[in-house]
């Protein structure tokens, strides 16, 4: 079973771009929730931010104001996007500094699931030291890895030039 916290917008932004207005932001939470529930047989809405899966995945979302506000400023560096990740989780970020947190281990298809395919651009590992977890491409027909990443790990803004750029492809994760 996976745990789930979790920040999904419909919509994302390029780096540097205006942050979604808070009534763009509710807009995008709602319908994110609604796709959420809808591909997940079983799913209740606990409240206005979170949905409760039929296995007890909690997907709980928000908008990441300084994660947003770095990236505006072109700072990605990790002290200055934000609070982080809590201890104990993986947590991923797409551009517009929308999250998704994971806690316990197991396959999770952010890609079908989530709405998240290839929107992955920031990894913090904060799960317990030497914790591998590992992500996938979903090619039409079969998972194909795409890399791993060792915990205590914060890769930072994933560009598409960059070394890590073939994680910006990732459809799925196994936690743990």
């Amino acid at each position: 079973m996976v745990a789930l916290a979790a920040t999904a917008p419909m919509a994302s932004a390029a780096p540097g771009s205006v942050s979604p207005s808070a009534a763009e932001q509710k807009r995008n939470i709602d319908e994110s929730l609604k796709v959420i529930i809808s591909s997940n047989p079983g799913a209740t809405r606990v409240d206005s931010n979170t949905v409760e899966l039929a296995n007890g995945v909690v997907v709980n979302m928000a908008f990441d104001e300084q994660k947003a506000a770095a990236r505006k400023a072109g700072n990605t560096a990790k002290t200055l996007a934000g609070p982080g990740c809590s201890y104990g989780y993986l947590c991923i970020w797409d551009d517009p500094g929308y999250r998704l947190s994971f806690y316990y281990c197991g396959f999770v298809n952010i890609g079908s699931q989530y709405g998240w395919s290839d929107r992955l651009r920031e990894i913090e590992n904060n799960q317990t030291s030497g914790t591998w977890s590992y992500f996938y491409n979903w090619t039409g027909s079969a998972w194909s890895f795409v890399f791993s990443d060792k915990a205590y790990d914060y890769t930072g803004y994933i560009s598409s030039g960059s070394s890590l750029s073939a994680a910006r492809t990732t459809d799925a994760i196994t936690v743990c």
